[in-house]
């Protein structure tokens, strides 16, 4: 992590703050609410199902039935918001670069493969604009969700949250070890696409003088190699993903469980509630 680095980026979302506010208070609203709608579950079951309340049952599912078009709405307008500022971060961040290679001195270009320097260009900015545009945003909003999922929880049934949460541990682990790895294994993604582009530039641009002296088969073969590197490394850091998220799913079915288990206890020695139970099985997914 360097700071610096994170300033300069950030800076260019600076000639958009009001959209990126637009786009974060649209955010802080579909938390909201989607911490909102298993709580309304709850109510339901609770105060009028439990309670043959057919009217008071009616208000609170349209209630609900609202708060779910509202999740909708602002997801769709912060998905835009998004979107409109990544396309103008994306657009400003290539021009800069290109204007930056043209001041550069020659050698720089005699040095580098133009290969390379266009998927610097094309890939790795589209990764940058990715993270500034979207994962700002996603980031606080999850951070905000869960926060929100744990005060809820905790006020609801604080015995039932602790259990819990007794998985929390071993996702941050199973996070840990997965982040270490991944790191050095998507960074080695973005070395060989830039080797396969750089490799690819390189041949088509100099077709003719391979075809003049007969070098199909060992630019074929040159290809071959930085082709599969390309796929070799793409296959590591796929293979952490495939490793790392069913053991994310896996947790998640654990704390399920330990939520039908301990809450249906706490339900049958009238402890807590059934919509109590259906609100932790919500929140807990």
């Amino acid at each position: 992590f360097d700071r610096r680095v994170v300033v300069r980026l950030l800076a260019y979302l600076q000639p958009y703050r009001g959209r990126m506010l637009g786009a974060v208070a649209l955010m802080f609203l579909s938390t909201g609410l989607t911490l909102a709608t298993p709580y309304l579950v709850k109510i339901a079951i609770d105060d009028y199902i439990a309670a043959g309340d057919a009217s008071g049952l009616t208000r609170i599912a349209l209630l609900t039935a609202a708060a779910f078009g509202g999740i909708y709405v602002t997801a769709a307008g912060q998905t835009y918001l998004l979107s409109w500022v990544g396309q103008k971060v994306l657009a400003t961040l290539r021009s800069q670069l290109f204007e930056h290679l043209q001041r550069v001195s020659i050698g720089y270009h005699d040095r580098h493969i133009i290969g390379v320097t266009v998927s610097r260009v094309i890939n790795d900015v589209g990764v940058i604009n990715e993270l500034l545009s979207q994962g700002v945003v996603t980031l606080l909003g999850d951070t905000v969700l869960l926060a929100g999922i744990v005060v809820v929880m905790v006020s609801m049934s604080p015995r039932l949250a602790l259990l819990t949460f007794s998985v929390l541990p071993l996702m941050a682990l199973a996070t840990y070890l997965f982040a270490s790895r991944a790191k050095a294994a998507f960074r080695q993604t973005r070395s060989s696409v830039a080797a396969v582009v750089g490799n690819l530039a390189e041949n088509i641009s100099g077709m003719r003088v391979i075809q003049a002296f007969a070098q199909e088969d060992a630019s074929q073969a040159r290809f071959d190699s930085v082709n599969l590197a390309n796929r070799d490394a793409h296959v590591d850091a796929m293979s952490l993903s495939f490793i790392f998220l069913p053991t994310v799913e896996f947790l998640s079915m654990v704390a399920t469980g330990v939520v039908l288990l301990f809450g249906g206890i706490a339900v049958i020695n009238g402890q807590v509630t059934i919509g109590v139970l259906v609100a932790f099985l919500a929140y807990v997914s």
